[in-house]
């Protein structure tokens, strides 16, 4: 069964010919949605501007684009220039009863979400998961002057002051269908709304024993397993850096557990610090994380802080 999924994942992205008969679906689909956009535009549907500036990183296309690295690089990069930014989350993969949540380093994964806590460990800023952006902003508005929307090109609810779209890399996005024929979320045509547009630029940074930070990882043979929504990067990223490894994908938020990371011999296993913060409790001495670093170059970094500076004066 998960052979069969990520090969329609995998296909998904970039065999659209394999979906044409679900076109007729796309065309309703984007009926739907425009219908709901001019509703927001017509006011008929309520918007909330907060009283601070708002960044949102999203994308137009299903699936992993690099959003959670792009928000953790820039709630540290936000950090060192002085702000004390918040960050709203939907919390996807969590526990749904759980509509509100504040999200700390020690937060249980399936309450939060994989990403929340990953999020939180890594910037140490305040986190929101709840799927009322507006709601969340209102809370993070207390105690922060800038909020970073993890996700949320979609949800106009909430007025955003400066858009980031999340692409994926050009061999990864051969299908230019609309749900559910093709990856699309919205049309290409709304990618002239956004202030940004970035294709992730991810790198390993490091490879570290799970329970075990400091040790260091030497290059070999090694199990790659990961529970992420494009599992075929994670993979591809290992093999650039000189690891060839042995593939292991699950479902994007899947639990993983020992038997998933348990093997008949003794290659070492790599995994993603997103499914890591899942399997902190278990005492797997052979499972090493992955710990990636998101590149911003210094022009986008110039124009984003211009633009966040000019935001803070006009407020």
């Amino acid at each position: 069964m998960l052979k069969l999924y990520n090969y329609f994942i995998s296909a998904w992205y970039r065999y659209p010919g394999l979906f044409i008969l679900l076109w007729p679906f796309s065309l309703v689909y984007r009926f739907i949605i425009f219908i709901r956009l001019l509703c927001y535009q017509a006011n008929i549907f309520k918007k909330y501007r907060a009283p601070i500036p708002v960044i949102v990183v999203g994308n137009f296309v299903v699936g992993g684009t690099g959003k959670t690295p792009m928000v953790i690089a820039l709630a540290k990069l936000l950090v060192e220039q002085g702000y004390k930014p918040g960050i709203i989350t939907r919390g996807y993969g969590s526990d749904t009863s759980t509509q509100n949540l504040w999200v700390t380093k020690d937060t249980d994964p399936k309450l939060a979400g994989d990403e929340p806590v990953l999020m939180a460990i890594q910037t140490g800023c305040p986190v929101v998961k709840n799927k009322n952006r507006v709601e969340a902003a209102k809370q993070l508005t207390e105690q922060c002057d800038i909020i970073i929307s993890d996700d949320g090109l979609q949800h106009y609810a909430l007025i955003s002051d400066i858009k980031i779209a999340m692409q994926p890399g050009k061999n990864d996005l051969n299908n230019s269908f609309l749900l559910p024929a093709g990856p699309w979320r919205e049309s290409k045509q709304l990618l002239t709304t956004v202030d940004f547009i970035r294709t992730s630029l991810v790198a390993i940074d490091s490879i570290y024993a799970l329970n075990n930070p400091a040790q260091s990882f030497t290059g070999q043979t090694a199990h790659a397993v990961c529970a992420i929504a494009a599992p075929w990067r994670f993979f591809k990223l290992l093999n650039a850096f000189g690891i060839k490894t042995i593939n292991h994908a699950y479902p994007d938020h899947y639990l993983l557990t020992e038997n998933n990371l348990k093997f008949t011999d003794d290659l070492p296993i790599l995994i993603t610090e997103k499914d890591a913060v899942k399997c902190q409790h278990l005492d797997l001495p052979n499972v090493w994380v992955v710990k990636i670093k998101t590149s911003l170059d210094d022009a986008f970094t110039t124009t984003l802080l211009d633009k966040v500076k000019s935001l803070r004066i006009q407020s």
